[in-house]
């Protein structure tokens, strides 16, 4: 599949880390003069990973392919949580030079193959010195564009964005058991706007699902320094977990609260949506919703019929 886009809506800034880039992209070829329309979302990392596939659990793909087939047929969700299209490590055709051994042949974009085995096996024999970890060239391509927290119209949008991104983070760990891990300010995106405003969270970069829990390592930290939970900042041996994520969000709206959300030339404007309640719903005995799972339910405004 081939896809087109225009330019980079996150460039990687640092020559090392996951050295992440994002592109919004369209499959339709665009033609001079046209208006551009993508409704593709291209990301391309470098995260640390297992060298065997088929052991790595913190693989996104991985997590996107169980959230799209948990979802499947659930419109309600539609929006809320990136719709996966395909993905995966990237491989490339070497190229040495003189037709020699190994030229040609395709292989895994990974750190190994940019270091070389030599120079690794040169760091594992240095007392002072470690093989970094590896990274391995990854793609992922969703369905579902979404704009940053900074473009919300009023604290009301906010409120009903969170709602949304944190209900459809209750309810992947529910349907797949899979913990996000690092929700932050960067990782809650919204649709829409007015009534119609949809949040979305993403980036499952950082989750471990819980039956691959003993696979990984979960007492790691993990997650956006401003948002991380004590725990996880002080690097305690309690294992991440879903209260661990639900303190990040209590960090995000003391950061909105205090830092504001707006990009300094938007214009503030007065919210158009009808009130809504954010309602916690209590757990029922021998299963049911958890009494931190939050919804946003739609209502009349006071006084209209």
């Amino acid at each position: 599949m081939t896809y087109y886009s225009r330019s980079a809506v996150v460039s990687a800034e640092r020559l090392f880390g996951r050295h992440t880039r994002c592109f919004v992209a369209s499959a339709d070829k665009p033609v001079p003069g046209s208006v551009f329309k993508p409704d593709t979302f291209i990301k391309d990392a470098w995260p640390e990973a297992a060298e065997d596939a088929v052991i790595d659990y913190r693989d996104e793909s991985r997590h996107l392919q169980r959230i799209k087939e948990a979802f499947c047929g659930d419109d309600s969700f539609n929006g809320k949580y990136p719709e996966y299209h395909g993905g995966g490590r990237v491989k490339i055709e070497r190229h040495f030079g003189g037709g020699g051994e190994g030229d040609g042949e395709v292989a895994e974009d990974t750190s190994m193959s940019i270091l070389s085995t030599s120079i690794c096996e040169q760091l594992d024999r240095h007392p002072q010195r470690k093989r970094p970890p590896l990274r391995v060239h990854k793609r992922i391509c969703t369905k579902g564009i979404g704009k940053p927290l900074k473009f919300a119209n009023s604290g009301l949008e906010i409120i009903c964005i969170l709602a949304d991104a944190m209900e459809c983070h209750w309810e992947i760990y529910q349907r797949c058991g899979i913990l996000h891990r690092d929700i932050s300010t960067n990782n809650i995106l919204f649709s829409g706007s007015g009534s119609r405003v949809k949040g979305m969270l993403v980036d499952f970069d950082h989750a471990i699902c819980k039956k691959d829990k003993d696979m990984v390592r979960n007492f790691e930290r993990t997650g956006t320094l401003p948002f991380m939970s004590i725990n996880n900042l002080e690097g305690g041996k309690i294992e991440h977990s879903l209260l661990d994520d639900w303190e990040s969000l209590i960090y995000i709206i003391c950061w909105i609260g205090t830092y504001g959300w707006r990009r300094q030339d938007t214009a503030v404007k007065e919210p158009d949506i009808p009130e809504r309640r954010i309602v916690s719903k209590p757990t029922e005995p021998g299963g049911g919703k958890s009494q931190r799972s939050v919804r946003a339910n739609e209502e009349k405004a006071i006084g209209s019929s």
